[in-house]
């Protein structure tokens, strides 16, 4: 697993390519070493660097991990505070305003609220149910 520390000393390849993965999270267990070195771009031999750093002996294996979460890739995420605080703004506004009164007389109505997910949304779903209880 990643550290501060250890996000603090990554290289700009490195931090290009770590980046990189955050955001495209869903399609990066998917894709091969020579599609990602083109998206960045950067070399192959970058990425098995930045793969060895993880602590992984294989892009196959650090894609396997990320893609099951038995470790994790990403423990913090790296200056993503903007723009969680312009998400949060756009919810102070009329028109979110109207849209969560209307939500908040659906699940006023509702005979029953069900919460699923997997993975992350697992979580998530574990909580909200918690909270509406």
């Amino acid at each position: 697993m990643f550290d501060e520390e250890k996000i603090k000393s990554f290289s700009t390849t490195d931090m290009r390519i770590y980046n990189y993965i955050l955001k495209h999270s869903i399609q990066f267990p998917y894709m091969s070493i020579r599609e990602l070195a083109d998206e960045i771009p950067t070399s192959t031999a970058s990425i098995m660097r930045f793969v060895k750093r993880m602590g992984y002996d294989s892009f196959p294996e650090l894609k396997y991990a990320y893609k099951k979460g038995e470790k994790e890739v990403s423990l913090y995420m790296v200056n993503d505070l903007d723009e969680t605080i312009d998400c949060l703004k756009k919810f102070n506004t009329p028109y979110y305003q109207d849209l969560f009164k209307e939500i908040a007389y659906i699940l006023g109505d509702a005979n029953m609220i069900i919460f699923d997910g997997m993975g992350d949304s697992a979580k998530i779903a574990e909580y909200a149910a918690r909270r509406f209880s």
